[in-house]
């Protein structure tokens, strides 16, 4: 349990929360703005802080500030150098990596192979026509090999092979760990107690009617947010959007969802979450899930800038992400946590990133973090392994 205090003008409210609880409030936003590799700044460059016409004062960082620390060399950087010059053998690594996840996924019940046939012919290649924005450009972060995959996130491979992965990823869960569950039942376990906290914490009924699922991937995400608010909402009156810099992705999103219920509620968007087309104050909700380990330091202030700017006053965002401060993390040798660079490119920088502070720059407040913990009461010790996630609600009159 803890509780959060949030300033709403002349009005200070206290809230007691539980798994989950209200960890931040939308501040109002500067009048004038300069901007600075797409970053917006007060127009007062050199205060701390700046005045708005209700009287609330809101904080912001300096540019320098925002830059990630410099990681010291360590011995085994060598190791990771050598591996990565070597391809013979950094190809062999991949493979085996590879290997050891369809064979995971198999002890599970999940058949890769099986998976993969679904996302293949005519109507995968119609969607891609369908959802690809030629004037979309691709930051250069984004254009390096994730995952193994040579073409990074912008390839068939790679699409094809996002679900049965994605399946796999909550038996890390310790609820899930050891039981023999269905993968969908693990999958729930993962994004139920996120849910009930934006459910709990974020806009209250009625006032939810556009949502973004920001870098949905093929969709999972945006399924289990889409219908979250169908049913809390009423299915006509919900409009959500899945926005992913991948058309590859956004291809399997669509076919895999084509004959959902809720299909219809959804709109595929190829776009950068860094720099949206949508106008300002758009959505009521937007939600990042396991996002934020594979974008650089930098990026990420745009991303989140970005969620400030097109969320109205009173809307909320949502993330769940891997716990960079976690036992689990933190006492991982320094080895494998290098290697893990060979398919996380950016993993370092997260590792780096301090959220609050990123979150702060970029207009949000009151920041905190809760586990995603299944089933547990608030009691329960936290178990290093799990993801974390965090609802920044509004201040609401």
């Amino acid at each position: 349990m803890f509780v959060a205090a949030f300033h709403q003008g002349e009005v200070t409210r206290f809230c007691t929360c539980l798994t989950a609880g209200p960890l931040l409030n939308l501040r109002e936003r500067p009048s004038s703005r300069s901007s600075f590799h797409g970053l917006s700044f007060s127009s007062r460059p050199n205060s701390s802080c700046f005045q708005s016409q209700s009287g609330r004062k809101a904080a912001f960082l300096v540019l320098s500030t925002l830059t990630a620390p410099e990681r010291p060399k360590r011995a085994e950087d060598g190791l990771v150098k050598l591996v990565t010059g070597f391809k013979p053998l950094l190809n062999l690594l991949k493979v085996l990596a590879r290997r050891a996840f369809i064979k995971r996924a198999a002890e599970h019940g999940i058949q890769w192979e099986e998976i993969m046939k679904r996302f293949q012919g005519t109507e995968l290649e119609r969607n891609f026509q369908d959802v690809f924005d030629k004037d979309v450009k691709y930051p250069e972060w984004y254009l390096v090999p994730f995952h193994a995959y040579d073409e990074g996130n912008l390839c068939w491979d790679a699409a094809r092979e996002v679900e049965p992965a994605t399946f796999v990823i909550p038996f890390n869960l310790k609820e899930n760990k050891g039981r023999p569950i269905p993968f969908m039942e693990a999958q729930d376990n993962l994004r139920g107690p996120f849910l009930q906290a934006l459910d709990r914490d974020g806009p209250p009924k009625g006032q939810v009617k556009n949502v973004l699922d920001a870098a949905c991937s093929i969709g999972v995400s945006t399924s289990y947010i889409n219908d979250f608010y169908r049913q809390r909402e009423g299915a006509g009156n919900v409009r959500t959007v899945g926005l992913d810099l991948s058309p590859y992705f956004l291809s399997v999103a669509k076919l895999r969802t084509a004959s959902s219920p809720g299909a219809d509620n959804v709109q595929w968007v190829h776009g950068d979450a860094a720099n949206t087309t949508f106008g300002s104050g758009t959505f009521d909700v937007a939600s990042l899930q396991f996002l934020f380990h594979e974008v650089p330091h930098g990026p990420t202030i745009e991303i989140f800038r970005e969620m400030y700017r097109i969320l109205r006053p009173g809307g909320a965002v949502a993330i769940l992400e891997i716990d960079p401060d976690s036992t689990a993390v933190q006492s991982m040798p320094s080895v494998a946590r290098s290697l893990m660079g060979l398919t996380e490119p950016w993993i370092s920088d997260y590792y780096s990133l301090d959220m609050k502070k990123a979150l702060e720059a970029a207009g949000f407040e009151y920041v905190s973090k809760s586990k995603s913990r299944p089933g547990t009461s608030p009691s329960s010790p936290e178990n290093p392994n799990d993801p974390f996630f965090i609802v920044f609600p509004p201040s609401w009159h």
